[in-house]
């Protein structure tokens, strides 16, 4: 399988979600490498990269639509939850040392691919309605990153948080 490209189709235009699906985007491509070279160490660490962060992204993103009033935030946040359940089965699989990387590839491209075009579409309106409005009256870049952030670290720990903790609180690797 090749390469998951970064193109302006997968863009929020909000930067610090571009950011974020840029590294996860960037983690499915080094799980893919590591794979093809054979390097199950790597393959190992990099999953368990990509989930975490992952799930703190969908956090985030979660926090930033409650923030902006999002109306279709319980939906989105259901999406987010149905792909998190998907990950206990690739880790029973990966630790039971099956070679779940090709699969686990295919899947999280076209998932990205159709999340980002399409839910996370949905909520770039809002949110950066939201910004501007009432966080960022500049809407620089560089302010919008601080709003953002601000976002972030004040939101109390939610469902992805404790999902996160449930799955990979005493694991050393996927």
């Amino acid at each position: 399988m090749k390469k998951m490209e970064w193109g302006p189709a997968l863009e929020t235009g909000i930067q610090e979600v571009d950011t974020q699906h840029k590294r996860i985007v960037n983690l499915v491509n080094q799980m893919q490498e590591a794979r093809l070279n054979k390097d199950m160490e790597t393959v190992a660490s990099v999953i368990t990269e990509m989930v975490d962060y992952t799930l703190s992204h969908f956090a985030f993103e979660e926090a930033l639509m409650e923030e902006a009033g999002y109306r279709f935030l319980v939906p989105h946040r259901r999406v987010h939850e149905l792909f998190a359940m998907k990950i206990p089965e690739f880790q029973a699989r990966f630790e039971a040392g099956e070679d779940i990387t090709e699969e686990l590839h295919t899947m999280l491209v076209r998932w990205l691919y159709n999340h980002i075009r399409g839910d996370d579409q949905g909520y770039v309106e809002s949110v950066q309605k939201f910004l501007h409005k009432n966080i960022v009256p500049s809407y620089e870049d560089h302010t919008q990153h601080a709003a953002v952030q601000e976002i972030q670290v004040h939101r109390p720990q939610g469902f992805f948080a404790r999902l996160k903790h449930a799955f990979f609180s005493n694991r050393n690797h996927i």
